[in-house]
């Protein structure tokens, strides 16, 4: 369908690479990296997962969640397109932690046509949702596992497909002070069908490394790494850095960069590249990311944060 292959346009990595298995999963709505933060790492969050964007990269990062904790991100995307984002995690002392995720990507006000004119017929829209229930929890003191529920919906016009899936993950922190590792299983769950065809989800398996260096009493700079193995593309390399300062009157500020690989080898320009930053005050934190497609066009992503 039309749609189908507009949407492919949004994930850029799927469409330009070479594999001959390329755009062969359905919801690829799932293939964007949600939040502003890990996106101004260039997506490589799958080892730091330490804030309520953990649900949407490794699930048991929530249990790192120490306080209540909100995440609202308004995303602006090619054509119109809004690609918005809500996640919650509550911790509890003994139960472990409980989050809720949502993920929307939709458009309005697409041409029609049933024939080959100039004039549409009329417009219709297009939207995908993910509905996401999480729990984790410490199962050794320095282990972490966790795991997410999804229901995936989509509509395009009058058509609407639904599937389910869950993500599991492990954080652990190693014998390396300040060096953690993660590894996470993403979109293993039901093929999602439009009709007569039917395609599978977007399966991802993620490995990553984030540490931690306290550089002053006042500073601290966070490393990342990632590598992606999606079931419909090339492995994928995401690498970022974030240093925060904290400043006098509870003010902090963060500034992120990162790289990652397949969006740039096709696309030129400054695809590839990520940048982002950050401000919090008390238990606000507001946070921006800019990742370019190159030839077709800069996203962005802002966020807010709230602690509880």
């Amino acid at each position: 369908m039309p749609v189908l292959f507009l949407a492919s346009l949004f994930c850029a990595a799927p469409l330009f690479a070479g594999r001959a298995d390329v755009g062969t999963s359905g919801a690829v709505f799932l293939k964007i990296a949600p939040g502003a933060r890990p996106s101004g790492l260039g997506e490589a969050f799958g080892g730091v997962a330490n804030d309520v964007n953990s649900i949407f990269y490794n699930p048991a990062g929530a249990s790192r969640v120490r306080q209540p904790e909100f995440m609202a991100q308004y995303g602006v995307w090619f054509q119109s397109i809004n690609y918005n984002v809500l996640g919650f995690v509550y911790p509890t002392e003994t139960a472990g932690s409980f989050g809720l995720g949502i993920i929307s990507l939709s458009m309005a006000d697409i041409e029609k046509r049933t024939s080959d004119t100039e004039d549409p017929d009329g417009k219709f829209g297009a939207s995908d949702f993910a509905y996401i229930l999480c729990y984790a929890r410490s199962v050794l003191s320095n282990l972490s596992a966790g795991v997410n529920f999804k229901l995936i919906s989509q509509k395009i016009d009058t058509q609407s497909a639904t599937a389910y899936a869950a993500d599991a993950g492990v954080l652990w922190d190693t014998p390396l002070k300040n060096l953690s590792a993660g590894l996470s299983v993403q979109n293993a769950g039901t093929a999602i069908k439009f009709v007569s065809e039917e395609d599978p989800l977007p399966l991802n398996i993620k490995g990553g490394f984030g540490y931690i260096w306290q550089v002053t009493k006042k500073s601290e700079l966070t490393g990342a790494f990632d590598i992606n193995y999606p079931r419909d593309n090339d492995i994928m390399y995401n690498i970022g850095a974030e240093y925060r300062q904290v400043f006098p009157a509870e003010i902090a500020g963060s500034v992120r960069a990162g790289y990652k690989t397949v969006t740039q080898e096709k696309l030129g320009g400054n695809s590839g590249l990520t940048a982002g930053a950050g401000i919090s005050w008390r238990q606000f934190n507001v946070d921006f990311a800019w990742v370019p497609y190159g030839l077709l066009g800069d996203t962005f992503r802002y966020s807010l944060n709230v602690k509880f």
